[in-house]
């Protein structure tokens, strides 16, 4: 019984609780870490040049 209780409390009861859970741990990381936001705005770059420079799919591109 004491191992059922010790699952269910760190169980997430819902989707928007773990949604939550995961966004925290993601802000958190991009708040602390200082190669997590190299990382997160490198990305946002990449991003935004894909966008801005319309780059095609690279569907099938890379064969091996």
């Amino acid at each position: 019984m004491d191992s059922q209780d010790n699952k269910r409390k760190w169980k997430n009861r819902d989707l928007l609780s773990s949604l939550d859970f995961a966004l925290t741990g993601i802000f958190t990381a991009i708040k602390e870490e200082r190669n997590m936001r190299k990382h997160a705005v490198t990305s946002l770059l990449v991003l935004l040049a894909g966008i801005v420079f319309k780059f095609p799919e690279l569907n099938g591109s890379f064969s091996y």
